[in-house]
């Protein structure tokens, strides 16, 4: 079974801040020459700004409309307006305001990706490419890469949920190339995992270990074990993790990896009887002990692939 990812909250929900720049706020030395309206709507985006911060998205959006009513002119006010409806999954009137928005700034990233995403969440798939793709002219236009990046992952994750493998793998492989860090590489690597293209991510992951040093990435020893594993190559599973348990402990994944070792284990014992492998068996007997009784007590598995889980049930 392949890893599930869940690609559309990681990259089409994480690029929609709310504002407070200096066209929405009153600066404190004049309050004494504006109105009282002004002054009226200065407290209602502070109050709107605290209850967005809180996840309290009905009363944030009362409080930008309000606001929005005393300054229409403001567009920092409707775009934390439309920010707040898309939070609170009214993607139709959010989508009215950030058009409303284009029409005023045609050439504004965060209002374009605010249509797009909205389009998206309406399942409006040709428009929210439309305007995905608009701004990734726009973000390639500025030598702007984490923009680029953002955007063609934004396509990539369309392309996929629409079942355009072929054209999904395209976008994400411009993502990770235009902004080499390595985030945009694992989420590519997410994404061949997803498609089974397990030889490609593996060949992937060792080419840029070498040029960037992943080795020293925590985040790298996983994605290979993981990859090693749904391949069904046990031992590289678990010497990697193995490796990796030595290297960082106490680490977030730590969990994840006692779990690739625990059941590369598993499945090793079932196939192989070669000395090579029982002796690495025997190295790794206290580690299989601790997490009997770590998966017992249910500690910290905030998200193991759906494959690991049916085999844990089994074992």
């Amino acid at each position: 079974m392949p890893i599930v990812i869940l690609l559309f909250v990681l990259f089409l929900t994480s690029c929609s801040f709310i504002t407070s720049s200096d066209d929405m706020l009153l600066p404190k030395q004049l309050k004494s020459t504006v109105t009282d309206h002004e002054q009226l709507s200065v407290s209602l985006i502070r109050e709107g700004l605290y209850d967005y911060g809180r996840s309290r998205f009905t009363q944030s959006q009362q409080f930008f409309q309000k606001a929005a009513l005393i300054r229409p002119e403001a567009k920092s006010i409707r775009f934390n307006l439309a920010v707040a409806l898309e939070a609170g999954d009214k993607f139709e009137e959010s989508l009215e305001v950030f058009l409303g928005l284009i029409e005023a700034d045609p050439l504004n990233l965060s209002y374009i990706e605010g249509a797009a995403r909205s389009y998206y969440r309406l399942r409006q798939y040709e428009s929210a490419e439309e305007y995905f793709a608009r701004a990734l002219l726009i973000a390639e236009s500025a030598q702007d890469a984490r923009s680029v990046a953002r955007n063609a992952r934004s396509i990539s994750v369309l392309k996929f949920s629409l079942g355009l493998e072929s054209q999904a793998l395209c976008y994400s492989e411009l993502a990770f190339t235009r902004f080499t860090k390595n985030e945009e590489l694992y989420r590519h690597i997410q994404l061949l995992s997803a498609l089974h293209q397990y030889d490609q991510a593996i060949s992937l992951l060792t080419k840029y270990e070498k040029q960037r040093g992943l080795i020293e990435d925590p985040v790298f020893m996983p994605w290979y074990a993981l990859l090693f594993f749904e391949k069904g190559d046990f031992l590289s599973s678990a010497r990697i993790a193995s490796d990796y348990l030595k290297r960082y402990a106490a680490s977030r994944e730590e969990n994840l990896m006692k779990a690739l070792l625990f059941l590369s284990r598993s499945n090793l014992n079932k196939i192989v009887e070669e000395e090579e492998f029982n002796s690495l068996l025997a190295e790794m007997e206290d580690q299989w002990m601790e997490l009997r009784s770590s998966l017992r007590k249910n500690e910290s598995m905030i998200y193991w692939p759906q494959s690991f889980l049916e085999q844990l049930a089994r074992l």
